[in-house]
């Protein structure tokens, strides 16, 4: 069976306790803050990863999100949420009108909101060079974009060797 990397977000900060309990049901990899985890679940799909896991440890940890830690094969990371019973409802009969699972139709308004978001940044950052173009040549803010890659590209890289 393939291994599933699977990462957790919490709606706030695991105790010690809850942490300590919920690495009896499963390995866990706390961040920092002990807001996000990582683990891995040996199943079939990452649907059913993602499934198994929330049952292990809903009862254990404030579980908000799960999702694959990886992409699959479509580019895809599968996004697990638990929904209060009325918004799946809502959901579901929203899905029914159009014609659809509700899976379906979450996942298109998801991409409705991720395009939207995008057209968004998009949109501001073409408004931020239509500004930064009013008071300077193309020649200069392209040379200043220039300076700001390399001073970033060469600041993440590693101290210089002996």
């Amino acid at each position: 069976m393939p291994l599933h990397a699977v990462e957790i977000t919490l709606t706030r900060p695991a105790t010690p306790g809850e942490l300590r309990r919920a690495t009896q049901a499963m390995a866990l990899a706390p961040d920092a803050d002990r807001t996000r985890l990582m683990t891995v679940a040996w199943e079939k799909t990452a649907r059913k990863a993602l499934q198994r896991t929330r049952a292990r440890l809903e009862h254990l940890l404030p579980i908000d999100i799960l999702t694959t830690h990886y992409p699959d094969s479509t580019g895809s990371v599968l996004v697990n949420v638990a929904l209060p019973e009325r918004v799946h409802a809502w959901l579901a009969d929203a899905a029914r009108r159009e014609g659809c699972s509700t899976e379906a139709h979450l996942t298109a308004a998801v991409h409705r909101a991720l395009a939207r978001a995008e057209h968004d940044r998009a949109r501001r950052l073409d408004a931020a060079l239509d500004e930064l173009l009013t008071w300077s040549t193309p020649h200069q803010l392209l040379a200043a974009a220039a300076r700001t890659i390399n001073h970033i590209t060469t600041s993440t890289q590693g101290a210089p060797g002996c």
